[in-house]
């Protein structure tokens, strides 16, 4: 796996552990639709320069951030 595919599955264990530890009685309504946007993204993948509509635009120092909520 190249560094940004790794950094990218980092990020996504890390937000289903976020969304996997909130407390169900404050919004189980949200962490479904959270859950369903991780499935969507792990899906279609991250944006790249290879996709017209991120052509000039660049994700990597996102991807270096570390995840926080």
């Amino acid at each position: 796996m190249n560094e940004p595919a790794t950094l990218l599955r980092d990020h996504q264990l890390e937000a289903q552990r976020y969304i996997l530890g909130l407390p169900a009685a404050d919004g189980d309504w949200l962490i479904d639709r959270r859950q369903a946007a991780i499935g969507r993204l792990t899906e279609l993948g991250f944006p790249d320069g290879r996709q017209e509509a991120w052509r000039y635009t660049s994700v990597d120092g996102l991807l270096q951030q570390g995840f926080s909520t």
